[in-house]
């Protein structure tokens, strides 16, 4: 079983050294926007002192962005709980929406997304490729070697 806790400043520290050896970098890029993953607001979940999940959000614009989402022990509900998490914080929020980006190899997460009533809002075309220009460590393949080119837009309307 898991138990999820609120990123704070105790775990940043140890966030930000497990996900930079687990990536190389907290650094994660979204529609043409960096982030330092590591210095965001969000959720980690734990298996005893071992991390099986993270999700990252920032609130703007009456929305909450989910930036980053990751559960390494697929199938326990992990991820849904996290999202599920964001969902309720947006509400007491009184935002109007969550929303987040994906690239078109991800196509697990994509299905995620669908099965959790998020709809398909809009596909940016090419925005990884000319994200890549200015970030050239965005790698050029993603899951099963698909080429990254695109950002799907994905919604969950609250109002």
């Amino acid at each position: 079983m898991f138990i999820i806790k609120i990123i704070n400043d105790r775990n940043r520290d140890l966030l930000k050294n497990f996900i930079d050896n687990l990536w190389g970098s907290d650094v994660i890029v979204s529609n043409s926007v960096k982030y330092h993953i590591s210095y965001l607001e969000g959720f980690v979940a734990y298996v005893g002192d071992e991390i099986v999940g993270l999700l990252t959000y920032r609130v703007a614009d009456n929305a909450l962005e989910v930036i980053s989402i990751d559960s390494f022990q697929e199938n326990n509900g992990i991820g849904s709980s996290l999202l599920e998490l964001a969902i309720h914080k947006a509400k007491n929020l009184s935002l109007h929406k969550v929303w987040l980006m994906t690239t078109n190899d991800n196509l697990p997460a994509i299905q995620f997304y669908a099965n959790r009533d998020f709809r398909k809002k809009q596909v940016h075309l090419y925005s990884v490729r000319k994200a890549r220009q200015k970030y050239p460590e965005i790698p050029e393949k993603g899951y099963q070697d698909i080429p990254i080119m695109h950002e799907l837009e994905f919604e969950y309307a609250l109002s």
